[in-house]
């Protein structure tokens, strides 16, 4: 559990056999890496419940108000930084886990950016809100990544064949 390129390193280094990471342009420049495709996921803006009735944001609303953030380096945290167009110079929170991020959302803390699929049960519930915006949020993918420099084993294979199934 940590961020994306650093899951990656340790593929790289041997350390792991396999990563399930969210997809930056800099996997496909490395031959030694194996990536494959596992899922889509759509992003979006989620609130605490006092957001309940605030209305679509523009993305100038939507950064005049506390923002909780991955940390810098992580491959979320550089696709928001993306699509913003790196308008955020000092979130209000910078944490390195989506379950800290979104307990922090539900205590109105602040907005957060989250896989709709992590949100789903706070909406649910009404601990979250989503929150519309005018920002052009695109798809992301989460892959598997594995070394083509090292073997796999039996365990780590059935797992992968998991995973395409």
């Amino acid at each position: 559990n940590a961020a994306s390129p650093e899951c990656v390193r340790l593929v790289e280094e041997g350390e792991a056999q396999l990563a399930i990471v969210n997809y930056y342009d800099e996997l496909d420049q490395d031959q030694h890496l194996e990536v494959r495709d596992l899922v889509r996921v759509k992003d979006i803006f989620v609130g605490g419940p006092r957001y309940k009735e605030a209305g679509p944001f523009t993305m100038q609303k939507l950064l005049q108000e506390p923002l909780i953030l991955l940390a810098s380096g992580a491959a979320s945290r550089n696709f928001f930084d993306t699509i913003t167009e790196h308008a955020v110079k000092k979130p209000a929170f910078e944490l390195t886990n989506l379950d800290v991020l979104l307990d922090l959302v539900k205590i109105d803390m602040g907005i957060a950016m989250v896989p709709e699929q992590l949100a789903k049960e706070g909406l649910a519930d009404g601990s979250l809100v989503k929150i519309d915006t005018d920002i052009m949020i695109p798809d992301r993918k989460i892959v598997q990544v594995r070394s083509r420099m090292s073997p796999v084993s039996s365990g780590a294979s059935k797992f992968m064949d998991l995973l395409h199934k």
